[in-house]
């Protein structure tokens, strides 16, 4: 599978989140999160600190802004449950303060759920460490995955905005096919993002794809017995490689027609196999390496 490389801290101003308040989860007021503790995330708790020095009187969450997780000096896995439906945020980040980056996973105690605010934001992972969503996700902003962490897309989601990945994309692990919303997916920097199915089963991703910078590529690196097909069509602005780092038993199936003017580099490592189902109509030309 394709891995990227270190990048170090990403700012936690993420994508469209510039213009967003940024809020620190700090439910115990002023001390960094208690490892393998599990808190609670609405908009009734006061448990959110205006900086990252963290607060002896945190406040409750604003609609719409960032949220900025962050763990003890053990760093390692706590677990937050969302209990408000459809709770708006401009993304959320687990880099977490002074380095002290945390394995997050999003869960609930009952009907919780969360709402991208409008526009592409971001959700950041930390070198190393590891955010899982086991709640839907929905709203009409789009998802971008920063950091060179792992970021797990566990269910079905609602959001709208479409799926960006581009310069220092988290890993991106999903186990079905309605984890990327009804958007398109983008590709849209110079490099291979990965984009790794596990789970055992089929997968088929209705998505279309873009590529909207020459140079762009993405890994289907899929576990063992995890094929996937792409069933969305591909527009192809710009040159795109499509690479499928999966065994034997993960093939990857381009059912969609793929369109445009971009060449289009295919590969295959691992055993893998790519199969092109339909007549396409891009116009640049093909390469094929291994």
């Amino acid at each position: 599978r394709f891995i990227p490389a270190a990048l170090g801290l990403v700012c936690c101003l993420l994508a469209n989140n510039a213009t967003a308040a940024v809020q620190y989860f700090d439910p115990t007021g002023s001390n960094p999160l208690v490892t393998g503790s599990t808190y609670v995330w609405d908009l009734t708790s006061s448990s959110w600190a205006s900086s990252s020095a963290l607060s002896a009187s945190p406040a409750v969450f604003t609609a719409g802004n960032l949220a900025v997780f962050t763990a003890g000096p053990s760093a390692g896995t706590i677990t937050v449950n969302v209990n408000t439906a459809n709770l708006s945020c401009g993304g959320f980040d687990n880099n977490g303060v002074s380095g002290n980056a945390c394995n997050l996973t999003l869960a609930t105690t009952g009907g919780g759920s969360l709402s991208l605010a409008s526009g592409l934001q971001g959700v950041s992972v930390s070198s190393g460490f590891t955010t899982t969503v086991n709640i839907p996700v929905n709203g009409s902003g789009g998802l971008n995955p920063q950091g060179s962490g792992t970021l797990n897309l566990n269910v079905a989601n609602g959001y709208t905005g479409g799926t960006t990945l581009n310069a220092g994309s988290a890993l991106l692990q999903f186990n079905n096919g309605s984890a990327f919303g009804s958007g398109t997916i983008t590709l849209s920097y110079a490099g291979v993002a990965p984009f790794l199915a596990v789970g055992g089963s089929p997968i088929t991703i209705p998505n279309a794809f873009a590529v909207t910078a020459n140079g762009d590529g993405i890994n289907f690196g899929s576990a063992a017995n995890t094929p996937v097909t792409c069933a969305g069509n591909w527009n192809l602005s710009h040159n795109v490689l499509i690479r499928n780092n999966g065994d034997s038993t993960a093939p990857l199936t381009l059912s969609g027609i793929i369109s445009g003017s971009g060449t289009i580099g295919i590969s295959a490592n691992s055993g893998g196999t790519i199969n092109l189902t339909r007549v396409n109509t891009d116009t640049g030309a093909i390469t094929i390496t291994s």
